[in-house]
């Protein structure tokens, strides 16, 4: 029995399966793409404008570190709050001999480390006790605020950096 209808050629079941690992990877290849091309337009891979002179400031800072142990001064820090988001900020110096100083210029600078436009600088008189500078600041936000005292004196320069946290 020849030429009967069971000569044509049947698709054999399954025959599908395979376009569909075709594509699985053609969408793949396509997000891939996607993200490539979003990754390309949104970053340019820089983290700083200025990497060479950013260098140069990270040496700068370990010598002025080195500079500032070799001064051999001992520099307290007191930070008390008063009332509300007021602070009385004292600070006493002495030289490599223990012998209480007055210092040319002390100057305090408070900033949040997650708020900007509320950075405060102030400059911290003598209080006409032996070494100490004191000032009363109010800050106009509570919460955490870094503070970084810099003492000047005879062309010789010191800092102090504090964290601090001036309850509501």
């Amino acid at each position: 029995m020849t030429g009967q209808p069971q000569d044509r050629e049947k698709p054999q079941r399954g025959s599908w399966i395979p376009w569909i690992f075709v594509g699985m990877f053609a969408v793949v290849i396509v997000a891939n793409g996607v993200m490539v091309a979003v990754a390309f337009d949104s970053w340019t891979g820089l983290e700083t404008e200025s990497a060479y002179e950013d260098g140069l400031q990270y040496n700068r800072q370990i010598a002025a570190v080195q500079a500032q142990r070799d001064l051999g001064w001992k520099v307290d820090l007191a930070v008390a709050q008063s009332a509300g988001r007021r602070l009385d900020v004292a600070v006493t110096l002495e030289d490599a001999d223990g012998n209480p100083f007055k210092a040319d210029e002390l100057r305090a600078t408070f900033s949040r480390p997650t708020h900007e436009g509320y950075d405060l600088e102030t400059w911290l008189p003598h209080s006409g006790a032996p070494g100490e500078h004191r000032a009363e600041v109010e800050l106009p936000l509570a919460g955490i605020w870094d503070l970084s005292v810099e003492a000047r004196s005879g062309g010789r320069s010191y800092r102090l950096d504090r964290r601090v946290e001036v309850a509501p």
